[in-house]
């Protein structure tokens, strides 16, 4: 007998949804199958650091999209071309300048006072200083690290020197702290991170950074750990993220101050306010940082939110600011980079090999563009 002409004949041929289906099916595995491979190259080179210069620029230019009002709690004296107009060089004068500053500031009400000049040499007047530094009682000294030779951390190794340069003894006994001053810059010179601790290879001294030193004195910690723990290094509420050396990255206020004018800091320069040509009011329960921001000084980096050089003194102002703030850089584990990394390049595959390059264009752009701005609100400075 012969079939049914009216039955139905859809369990013998597929139907058009179903062969539509499969026609889409094979172009989304091959995409998803390149874009697996074209992920696990790019896992590679990023295993390798091999995109981390890159990463270093994208992230620089996120720093330089703008600037963040400051907490006003962080007043800079500076050793200026002003200063030495006034008073001439400034590795010249006697130390009992000094004495005289700190006196100002003190009387002013100031609340912390961090140096950023090391009085390693002896001088006539260390007495005079050291008296001014322990009447004051809140003066937190700094101290250089130093290596006869370049070295190689390992992974896990905090930063170590064979030599730890410090003031006279005398002005050490009289200081309440000391803290270091190395900060760390790139090969291409942009200072981007500090080490929170430097140690002594001899004996295994310890040394927080003058920027965790002074913050904890302004915050009136009793007693402080310095040492990283699970990545971070704990001050009161504040957990500063640190890598696999110790070091943490500075999220910087703004490009470089400068006196007299409206700047990311307040700046005063030194030769006002030892003449007492300074309002007591910008100083009263602030931290002071004393330093050189001298045109051509040495002790000048370039940072990622200007191609013009900052002073030393204003890149501690910077990591001292961050840590009050709690406005903390932290880069991404390897794992999470080596996730995001590997699910764009696959979904990047399954869409260009289902709907072509230009409509597979127009279809990831705006996710590419969300991606971003996520990130660039990351680093937003309101």
């Amino acid at each position: 007998m012969s079939p049914n002409p009216g039955a139905s004949q859809g369990s013998v041929y597929p139907s058009n949804q179903t062969a539509f289906s499969q026609g889409k099916k094979q172009p989304l595995l091959i995409g998803a199958g390149i874009g697996l491979v074209i992920g696990v190259i790019l896992c590679l080179l990023l295993w390798h650091n091999l995109f981390s210069s890159w990463s270093q620029d994208a992230t620089d230019s996120f720093c330089a999209i703008g600037t963040s009002a400051t907490t006003g709690r962080i007043v800079i004296v500076a050793i200026d071309d002003h200063s030495l107009e006034k008073l001439g060089r400034w590795q010249d004068w006697p130390r009992r300048y000094h004495a005289q500053l700190i006196e100002r500031l003190h009387q002013s009400g100031a609340r912390v006072i961090g140096l950023d000049m090391l009085f390693s040499e002896p001088s006539p007047d260390d007495p005079i200083l050291a008296d001014a530094i322990s009447k004051a009682g809140n003066i937190v000294s700094p101290l250089v690290g130093t290596n006869n030779a370049p070295r190689v951390l390992e992974s896990g190794e905090f930063v170590s020197f064979q030599h730890l340069l410090k003031p006279q003894p005398v002005l050490v006994k009289a200081s309440s702290a000391l803290g270091h001053v190395n900060a760390s810059s790139g090969q291409d010179g942009v200072a981007r991170r500090f080490p929170t601790i430097v140690s002594k290879d001899e004996d295994g001294e310890i040394v927080p950074a003058l920027a965790l030193a002074v913050v904890s004195k302004y915050l009136r910690l009793p007693t402080v750990n310095y040492l990283p723990q699970d990545g971070h290094v704990t001050l009161a509420d504040r957990h500063i993220p640190v890598d696999d050396f110790g070091q943490t990255l500075i999220n910087y206020a703004g490009p470089p101050s400068n006196a007299g004018v409206q700047s990311t800091f307040k700046v005063l320069s030194y030769v006002d306010v030892i003449n007492d040509r300074f309002d007591p009011a910008d100083v009263q329960g602030k931290i002071v940082l004393i330093g050189v921001m001298v045109s051509g000084a040495t002790d000048r980096y370039l940072t990622p939110t200007s191609d013009k050089n900052m002073s030393g003194v204003e890149i501690w102002a910077n990591a001292m600011e961050m840590i009050l703030s709690k406005r903390f850089l932290q880069e991404q584990p390897l794992i999470w980079q080596m996730a995001i990394l590997m699910s764009m390049s696959i979904a990047s595959g399954m869409v260009f090999f289902v709907l072509r390059p230009l409509k597979g264009s127009i279809v990831l752009f705006p996710f590419l563009a969300a991606y971003w701005l996520i990130v660039a609100t990351a680093f937003d400075r309101e």
